[in-house]
C-alpha cells in the first residue's frame, strides 16, 4: 500500500472513528436519563409548579428545555400546549418552570422535553395532576350561590341515616324527625375559603393555612357575622347562614333527589368527602382540605359531609312535632348547630342527619354562605 493510500486510510478511518464516537454520544441522549420531570408542585386552579431534573454530563448545548401538557392527549408534545425555560447553553441540574393560565377542576398530562441540533426527546413516563377548582373570592362568589328550588321533606333520622354501616351508630343526637316545607333559597357551592375569609377581614384566623383554598376554620359563630355583615357592606349583598334545615335540605338534594343517601352525594363517604379515615396519613397528621376536591352532590354542592363542619343559623334545640314552614330554631339557647362533620370526624358523624351543637371555636369548624330569594 503506497504512502497516500495509507494517509488516505488513515484519514477515513479517523472519520468512521469520528462518527462512531458521535452517534455513541447521540444514542447515549435518551429520555431516561438526559431529562424528567421530579415533582409537582403548589398545584392551584389555574396554575402548578413543575420541578425538571437534567443530566447533562457530556455538557451538549441544549436550544430548549421546558414541558408539554394537556387535557385531551395522553402523550402531550410542542404542538399541544407548552412552557419554555427561559435558561439555554450547558443546562445541568434542577431547574423549575411554572405553569400558568391553566383550567380549574381540570385533569393534565404532562412530560418535559429538551432539544439540541434539531432533536426534541421527551422525558418518560408521563405525569398528571388535576388542578383545583377556583378558589372561592368576593369576585366570583355571587356565580357559586346555587338557587335551591323549595319544597317539603322529611327532617332528621330517617331510615336511611340509621343504617348501621359498620360503625354502630344510633339516633342519639338526632332522635325524631319533622317535617319541613321550606322556600327558594340560594346556598353556595363550596364552604368559605381562606381567600373568601381574606378578602373581606385582611387576616386569616385558620390553622392550616398554607393554602388559601382550605375551607376558613378556627371562626366562632359571632366572628362569622361580623365577617357576614362586612361582606354585605362589600358586595350590597345579604349574604346569611344557612338555617339547619336549609342546611340539610341542601346536603340531601332537594327536590332533584328521589333517594337521599347516607352522606351528601353518596352511600360511600369516600367519595365525597374527608375525615379522619382519609384526610392524613394518621388522625394526628389529618387536616382540612383544599375544597370541592370531592364529588359534588345532585345539587352540585361539595363537602357537605366532612372537611370542616358548618355553622348554621340556629340555636340548638329540639325538633318540633308537627309540620313546620321555614324553621330557624329556638328562640334563644346557649349553643348554636353544626352540621356536616369534619376532617377529625368519624363516618357516623358525617352523616347528613347528624347534629351537634357549640359555642366556641376550633379547627374542625367553617361555614358557607346563604342568601333569601325574595
Amino acid at each position: 500500500m503506497s504512502l497516500l493510500n495509507k494517509l488516505n486510510f488513515k484519514i477515513i478511518l479517523f472519520i468512521l472513528v469520528c462518527l462512531n464516537y458521535k452517534c455513541k454520544k447521540d444514542e447515549s441522549i435518551t429520555t431516561e436519563n438526559i431529562i424528567d420531570i421530579s415533582s409537582i408542585e403548589n398545584i392551584l386552579s389555574k396554575s402548578v409548579l413543575v420541578n425538571l431534573k437534567i443530566n447533562n454530563s457530556d455538557s451538549i448545548q441544549v436550544l430548549e428545555v421546558g414541558v408539554c401538557y394537556s387535557s385531551s392527549n395522553l402523550l402531550p408534545t410542542k404542538l399541544d400546549s407548552f412552557r419554555i425555560l427561559k435558561n439555554s447553553g450547558s443546562l445541568n441540574g434542577n431547574y423549575s418552570i411554572q405553569i400558568t393560565n391553566l383550567m380549574p377542576s381540570t385533569f393534565y398530562n404532562l412530560r418535559a422535553f429538551l432539544s439540541y441540533n434539531g432533536i426534541i426527546v421527551y422525558s418518560n413516563p408521563i405525569q398528571n395532576f388535576t388542578t383545583y377548582p377556583s378558589s372561592l373570592s368576593i369576585q366570583n362568589l355571587d356565580s357559586n350561590m346555587i338557587l335551591v328550588q323549595g319544597g317539603r321533606f322529611l327532617m332528621g333520622a330517617t331510615s336511611e341515616q340509621l343504617t348501621n354501616n359498620g360503625d354502630g351508630f344510633s339516633a342519639y343526637w338526632e332522635p325524631s324527625t319533622q317535617q319541613v316545607t321550606l322556600s327558594n333559597f340560594k346556598i353556595c357551592r363550596f364552604e368559605v375559603t381562606q381567600q373568601l375569609w381574606l378578602d373581606v377581614m385582611g387576616t386569616n384566623p385558620s390553622a392550616f393555612n398554607d393554602n388559601l383554598q382550605r375551607p376558613v376554620e378556627q371562626v366562632t359563630w359571632d366572628t362569622v357575622q361580623l365577617f357576614i355583615k362586612k361582606l354585605n357592606q362589600l358586595t350590597g349583598k345579604t349574604y346569611r347562614l344557612p338555617t339547619e334545615a336549609e342546611w340539610e335540605y341542601a346536603a340531601r338534594g332537594g327536590v332533584k333527589t328521589t333517594y337521599t343517601y347516607i352522606y351528601s352525594g353518596s352511600d360511600s363517604f369516600k367519595a365525597v368527602g374527608w375525615n379522619r379515615n382519609n384526610s392524613g396519613p394518621t388522625i394526628f397528621g389529618n387536616r382540612a382540605q383544599v375544597v370541592g376536591l370531592k364529588l359534588p352532590n345532585a345539587l352540585g354542592f361539595y363537602d357537605m359531609s366532612g372537611n370542616v363542619w358548618e355553622w348554621c343559623s340556629d340555636w340548638y334545640g329540639d325538633y318540633s312535632t308537627s309540620l313546620i314552614t321555614n324553621p330557624t330554631g329556638p328562640v334563644t339557647g346557649t349553643d348554636y348547630i353544626i352540621r356536616g362533620g369534619s376532617w377529625l370526624s368519624t363516618n357516623k358523624d358525617c352523616r347528613i342527619s347528624y347534629r351537634y351543637s357549640y359555642n366556641n371555636f376550633f379547627s374542625i369548624i367553617g361555614f358557607r354562605l346563604a342568601q333569601s330569594t325574595n
